[in-house]
């Protein structure tokens, strides 16, 4: 199910921050507040639903689709990047898992 078409600025941004959040297979306290502070609760189960039946590749696909889509400017995606980087970071920890996450995404965004 691809949506990505139909995402806006928030859908699209919540949907990263749910692909950076399960890196390591769990969601934090910390990244699960800072998931709830960009999209409804309502939002956030339809996504986690989704990103639960994407593989990888799937993911990355919509994610580089909606960028492209919604016309970040060059400052907008690097903002986006802080912010994956401020979410990487919440739980106190920085594995090497998260750190390539988070160079993957940083070429996918910018």
């Amino acid at each position: 199910m691809n949506t990505s078409n139909e995402w806006t600025r928030d859908v699209l941004e919540g949907y990263i921050f749910i692909y950076v959040a399960n890196v390591d297979f769990k969601e934090s306290y910390e990244e699960r507040e800072i998931i709830s502070d960009k999209i409804d609760a309502e939002t956030s189960a339809r996504l986690h639903r989704e990103f639960a039946k994407d593989n990888d590749y799937e993911s990355i696909t919509k994610i580089q689709d909606a960028i492209a889509r919604l016309g970040y400017t060059e400052d907008e995606k690097e903002q986006l990047i802080e912010d994956v980087k401020e979410l990487l970071t919440a739980d106190g920890e920085y594995d090497a898992a998260e750190q390539s996450v988070y160079l993957a995404l940083r070429r996918i965004i910018t």
